[in-house]
Order: structure tokens, then C-alpha cells, then sequence
């Protein structure tokens, strides 16, 4: 089969975060955004866990599993990534990863 990709033998790395937005964020916006910077190592997500909004602010929060099929992902390698995805969302004006 075409679509098959082989489970890879390596562990995942888990990471979540969490964003204030606008109440009338659409969560797929949030998620391009997180697709577009978490590079071929994400293996899983952006899946959205939690979504409430608080004092006219709402917050979503993603989990993202990353894993390599070559080798065993370095924390500090997942952290660049995280760091892209967080610079990423925080250059629009109507995001606040919470930290």
C-alpha cells in the first residue's frame, strides 16, 4: 500500500501547549500555523485537548508527539521546534502562548 508508513522503533517525545486567542479564533487556524513549523519530526497532532474560554479570553491547548524514524529525538531538538511553533504563533498580535 502506498499510504503505509512503517512504525518507527523510536520513542516519541510529547509536548503540549497552550494558547490564549480571540474568542472567535477558527482551532484550524491555530493548527496550520502549528503544522506549518513542527517540521516532518511531528508524528502526531496538533490534537486540541482543551478549549475554554476565561474573562473574554479563550485558550486552546494541543498535544504534539514527535519521533524520528532514524533515531532517538534529543530533547533540545524538539525544544528548536517548539520555540519555531511558539514565535510563529505569538507574530500574530491575537496570540499568547500561555507559559
Amino acid at each position: 500500500d502506498e499510504n503505509y508508513i512503517p512504525v518507527s522503533s523510536y520513542p516519541r517525545i510529547v509536548r503540549d501547549i497552550a494558547i490564549f486567542v480571540l474568542p472567535e479564533t477558527d482551532v484550524q487556524t491555530v493548527e496550520k500555523i502549528i503544522k506549518n513549523e513542527a517540521t516532518d519530526l511531528l508524528a502526531e497532532g496538533p490534537i486540541l485537548f482543551d478549549d475554554f474560554t476565561k474573562d473574554g479570553r479563550r485558550s486552546l491547548a494541543f498535544r504534539l508527539a514527535f519521533q524520528s524514524s532514524q533515531k532517538t529525538l534529543l530533547d533540545d531538538e524538539v525544544n528548536l521546534i517548539m520555540d519555531k511553533i511558539i514565535r510563529s504563533l505569538e507574530a500574530d498580535k491575537d496570540f499568547s502562548v500561555r507559559k
